[in-house]
């Protein structure tokens, strides 16, 4: 018998008692309470149990010797009749009450209506059994009976008494469970016991409290047989349901497949012929076949076709990467591939099995990395491995060895006892990776897997994926082109390009008119793509490469004349092909196009995370309406009281008062909070003890009497600073006295004990006596006021007072006591020519540099920690309108430090910033009123659509509201949001920066290390061309061979990056070697080794960027600046 499931369930225990043991804190508070409700129910009932000291002995009497009220008196019930007056009605009620043979009265009442008033306003009226009303009144007994006489027959019904169902399951019970007239419960005075569980309750009834146990632990078993086999057969939204026999199958018991097809029977049958997709490797097998897929969701009574006819063959050995524009599908196909949801048709085999049958066998060797990391904070990197080690069934003998063989390979061995929740983001997305990769999975889907790297950390990750992509079938999506390039192995270069982007960098005399003829007359199809700030660029087609070495040698030798600075050569990138892919509308191409899924399919691949993170928000704004709620003190009792009437506009007044006073203080307290998820968990915290401890403290505080009932009213008065506490106890004061007046007024039910009197029942609820509600709602009006006195005063102020403790207390302290690191590390000098010329420019000429857009002069920022961190490190920068300016740096550079202070979120230790000739930290609201600012992480709200969201922030901007909807509308066209605009939202670039910015810096720890446009930094940091080149290898593979030999000659130093059948990369060292050299020798190797294509192009920005990265490790920056 398959022996996994156990243990799988015995390491799940493992799992959760590991977490419950590192949550320390919350452990002790669960166990603290629970020790603390039951010692308070233990000390209350010992208080409440009787001892007498001495026993008292009473003399027994007669039961007609005893008081009448303690007497059971037997009650006689009544025989009515109608009229009263008439003695033929009176004998035959007699005449009843004979036959009945029972001890029973007869009444007479004059009406029908004396009749009725007796039985609605008389106590004792419950006793009549029966009554006879006729309507001849039978004045005179000696005339003659009537033939025919109406009569009407009424009798005792239940049906007019209350049920009282109330009492049935009280929330907040009276003094006793048995009698609620008795302070001890009444009578037998104990409860259940263990030397009672297998008594009879009564000697009426057979039934035990064994009895009930039992049938309870029935029912659990009966339900989870239930739940199994419904789980099984009908899952639902999510997962593969079986057949309704399936407990009847042996392999189910037994843990083999239904339907295991053997790899060697598999054929593998062509996917759809295109242009645009490579044929079908030779010799490979198929680990992944996908065979006419579609997959349909039904939303709001609208099929849409999420994925539609999908046929895919992935091979062993190879890295496939599926690409594709949001909403394409992608996540769908890869939900459907890890069975999270079942094809609507088509077939599906991994390694062999059906996914529709054989889920389990799959899973077995199914490793997946889903886009956001499925961690557990409190566990460490050696405990997740082991963990889904055991999940995928891999021998105990074998657990060690292959956790330290993948932590090697990941460079991730000096983090093996490092909980998750201290690693980097990259690290997280390593652990991740290697969670997919460990038990020796033989299909692997990656789901975005470097998403959130820096460029070191993603190339690390590449060069690892090729080692272990060996036996093994892996499926990858990503945003980034040039990882699908490299990783890729059916992605190779296009048979038919769109070509060559040419980037020039003009000198300030530069004559475009000449450069633009000089270029056309060489490639004569050549269109300008950009010309802004001091770039130009222009699109050459590939058909004229062979033009290429003729165009690129004279704009060399009349480079002066021309006014070029410099200029560079990028090929067509893989993003570029794909956006050209994706607008094609031939629909064998759209395989996977569909219309855009709505939240509830994107927000699937988070369902397993949620059981660990339990119900915390994802953002503080979400849940902001349930932060200012929660811990309320809830009433128990019947709310038609507080809401029939004019006594809901009572309920609303103090629903409205409370409201004006806990939302300023919930803001309040949200200063004290840095993470969103910590502040809903202690406030709810808060709120719950606030409410519910503030009204029992209440009520023990107003029993105390004696000498400490002096010191009361301050402790009372005290809790009236918390606006729940004062919530809580005026709708309990408004229900009591609303309570008391309805029960006065009815008359019915009424203790003796109970003060009916005239100031009782006419008595206001918002008089100032404690038990009323008055000096609770002016507590809640005059904290609400002060409250929002307060934050108007941290808002002004508070900016200032930290401007200044941190810039000439914290930061002077600092800087005369380190004054070596002040000068070294701090002085703003720079070795590179354009970050120095830039800060003279702005030190020596400040008026002038004002006059830029946003001028950042001397920033520093020094986070004094321990030890101290020095963030931003002196920079200057300047930057002029229309300009777009790139801030590139690794984890921990310094980035997101200055973007906060340029925010206003941080105070600059030292230096300030200049926003139209603002300075930050004199005008931080004037500032904040010219920032639009998109931070890391999306600051959107979940349940807004785009459309709302965008008219939100055009009111906070102050938009005339006329102008609003236009400006919505036009933007939302601009930025192509026009099928999402009423949809809800719910969710390291270089080629951004290269594609985007017209000056950019590098930075690095804090400094920067270089600056200028894009092109000028490729041109001086460059110091290579990559040549790409495909070589028909079927007829001879020697050509291969004989074409190495030749780049080697041709080129000495260059150095050969990648191979894969017959797609080699070279870095050729660009000394000595210009275009017009690199075509001309290209080009005549076309026809000579046979080349299907080749491409030469100029370093890119992120190998730029990784010039600079050797001098800080990423990983080792704990707090990313």
């Amino acid at each position: 018998m398959d022996t996994l499931w156990l243990n799988q369930f015995a390491v799940l225990l493992w799992k959760n008692f590991i977490l419950k043991k590192r949550k320390m804190a919350s452990l002790i508070v669960e166990i603290s309470m629970t020790v603390l409700f039951c010692t308070l129910i233990l000390l209350l009932r010992k208080h409440s149990t009787r001892e007498l000291t001495q026993a008292t002995f009473f003399r027994s009497l007669p039961l007609n010797e005893l008081p009448t009220f303690l007497t059971n008196k037997k009650k006689e019930f009544e025989l009515v009749y109608v009229p009263s007056g008439s003695d033929v009605a009176k004998n035959i009620t007699e005449k009843v009450k004979n036959d009945l043979n029972a001890n029973l009265t007869v009444r007479g009442f004059p009406s029908e209506e004396d009749f009725e008033k007796y039985i609605k306003y008389e106590n004792h009226s419950a006793r009549v059994l029966a009554a006879i009303i006729f309507d001849y009144d039978f004045k005179n007994s000696n005339d003659r009976l009537p033939l025919k006489v109406k009569y009407r027959l009424r009798y005792h019904s239940e049906k007019n008494t209350p049920w009282f169902t109330e009492l049935l399951f009280p929330v907040n019970p009276s003094v006793g469970p048995r009698n609620p007239t008795s302070a001890e419960g009444g009578s037998p005075e104990y409860g259940a016991k263990w030397n009672n569980f297998l008594s009879q309750v009564s000697p009426d009834d057979e039934l035990t409290l064994a009895q009930i146990m039992g049938m309870l632990l029935f029912d659990a078993f009966l339900y989870g047989l239930l739940a199994w086999y419904i789980d099984a057969v009908f899952p639902g939204k999510y997962g593969m349901p079986k057949p309704w026999y399936f407990f009847m199958q042996k392999g189910y018991w037994l843990g083999k497949a239904t339907s295991i097809r053997k790899k060697e029977d598999m054929p593998v049958t062509s996917t759809v012929q295109n242009a645009y997709f490579e044929e079908e490797p030779v010799g490979l097998m198929a680990g992944i076949r996908i065979q006419h897929l579609y997959k349909e969701f039904t939303l709001q009574n609208m099929t849409v076709l999420a994925v539609q006819d999908l046929s895919l063959n992935l091979y062993e050995g190879q890295i496939t990467v599926l690409l594709g524009p949001n909403g394409a599908g992608k996540t769908t196909t890869l939900s459907v591939l890890t069975g999270l949801y079942r094809p609507t048709s088509g077939k599906v085999y991994i390694s062999g099995y059906d996914i529709s049958k054989d889920m389990v066998q799959v899973r077995k060797s199914l490793g997946l990395c889903p886009q956001d990391d499925i961690l557990f904070h409190h566990l460490t990197v050696s405990e997740h491995l082991y963990f889904y080690c055991v999940i995928k069934g891999v021998p105990p003998k074998i657990r060690s060895k292959e956790i330290n063989k993948m932590l090697l390979s990941f460079d991730l061995i000096e983090k093996r006892d490092a909980l998750s929740k201290s690693l980097s983001g990259g690290m997280k997305r390593k652990l991740s990776i290697i969670i997919a990769l460990i038990g020796d999975s033989k299909v692997v889907i990656l789901d975005e897997p470097t998403s959130g790297m820096d460029p070191v950390s993603r190339r690390f990750t590449w060069d690892v994926l090729q080692k272990h992509k060996e036996n093994r079938t892996i499926l990858l999506t990503t945003h980034h082109m040039d990882e699908a390039d490299v990783l890729g192995d059916r992605i190779a270069i296009m048979a038919k390009g769109v070509g060559y982007h040419l980037i020039i960098v003009k000198d300030p005399h530069c004559d475009v008119k000449e450069i633009s003829k000089l270029i056309k007359y060489h490639v004569p199809e050549a269109k300008l793509e950009n010309n802004v700030a001091a770039e130009l660029s222009f699109i050459l087609p590939k058909e004229y490469t062979n033009r290429f070495k003729d165009l690129f040698t004279e704009m060399e030798e009349r480079q002066e004349e021309l006014g070029i600075a410099s200029f560079g050569i990028s090929i067509t990138t893989m993003e570029e092909v794909f956006i050209r892919v994706s607008q094609s509308n031939n629909p064998i191409l759209q395989t996977l196009k569909s219309e855009d899924e709505s939240e509830d399919i994107n927000q699937n691949m988070n369902v397993p995370r949620n059981f660990e993170r339990s119900s915390f928000p994802s953002n503080l704004n979400e849940h902001s309406n349930v932060t200012f709620n929660t811990g309320v003190v809830f009433v128990f009792s019947d709310l038609k009281i507080l809401v029939t009437g004019y006594r809901l506009l009572d309920t609303l007044l103090i629903f409205i008062v409370f409201g004006w006073s806990v939302i300023p203080f919930m803001y309040l307290i949200s200063f004290l909070f840095s993470s969103h998820t910590s502040a809903y968990t202690k406030l709810v915290i808060f709120n719950y003890c606030a409410g519910i401890v503030g009204a029992i403290a209440d009520l023990f505080i107003t029993s105390i009497q004696g000498k400490e009932a002096a010191s009361k009213s301050i402790l009372l008065n005290a809790m009236m600073v918390l606006p729940i506490h004062n919530f809580g106890m005026s709708i309990s004061r408004h229900y009591d006295i609303q309570h008391t007046k309805l029960a006065c007024a009815s008359q019915e039910k009424v203790s003796p004990f109970m003060d009916c009197s005239k100031a009782v029942t006419e008595r206001s609820i918002y008089t100032l006596e404690r038990d009323a509600v008055g000096r609770y709602l002016i507590a809640m009006a005059v904290t609400g006021l002060l409250f929002l006195l307060l934050i108007f005063l941290l808002e002004t102020t508070l900016w200032k007072l930290k401007t200044f403790v941190f810039r000439y207390i914290l930061f002077g302290i600092f800087k005369k006591y380190n004054k070596d690191t002040v000068s070294k590390e701090l002085s703003g000098e720079s070795e590179d020519e354009d970050v120095q010329n830039e800060r003279n420019r702005i030190l020596e000429d400040p008026q002038k540099s004002l006059n830029s857009v946003v001028l950042i002069k001397e920033l520093t920022k020094v986070y004094f920690a321990t030890p101290v961190v020095l963030a931003v490190r002196n920079i200057s920068v300047a930057i002029q309108k229309q300009e777009c300016f790139g801030l590139l740096g690794l984890n921990g550079a310094g980035k997101t430090t200055t973007f906060q202070i340029l925010t206003g979120e941080e105070v600059a230790s030292s230096g300030d910033v200049f926003v139209e000739r603002l300075s930050i930290t004199k005008n931080i609201l004037k500032v904040r009123s010219k920032i639009g600012y998109c931070p890391q992480f999306d600051a959107l709200l979940d349940y807004m659509t785009a459309r709302e969201i965008m008219i939100m922030y055009a009111r906070l901007w102050g938009i005339p509201e006329t102008k609003i909807n236009n400006y919505v509308k036009k933007s939302i066209q601009a930025l192509n949001l026009e099928p999402y605009a009423d949809k809800y939202i719910y969710t390291y670039s270089m080629e951004e920066c290269d594609a985007l910015c017209t000056k950019l810096a590098i930075m690095v720890k804090g400094k920067f290390m270089c600056l200028g446009s894009p092109q000028h930094l490729k041109n001086k940091f460059g110091n290579v061309y990559i040549l790409k080149v495909k070589i028909n290898i079927d007829e001879n593979e020697n050509k291969l061979k004989d074409f190495k030999t030749f780049i080697e000659t041709a080129f000495p130093g260059s150095e050969l990056k990648y191979e894969n059948r017959g797609i080699i990369n070279y870095y050729v060292p660009s000394k000595n070697n210009s275009w017009g050299k690199m075509f001309g020798i290209l080009e005549e190797a076309k026809e000579e080794f046979n080349l299907e294509d080749y491409s030469i192009s100029q370093i890119t920005l992120e190998q730029v960027f990784l010039t600079f990265a050797g001098s800080q490790n990423p990983e080792a920056e704990k707090k990313e600046s």
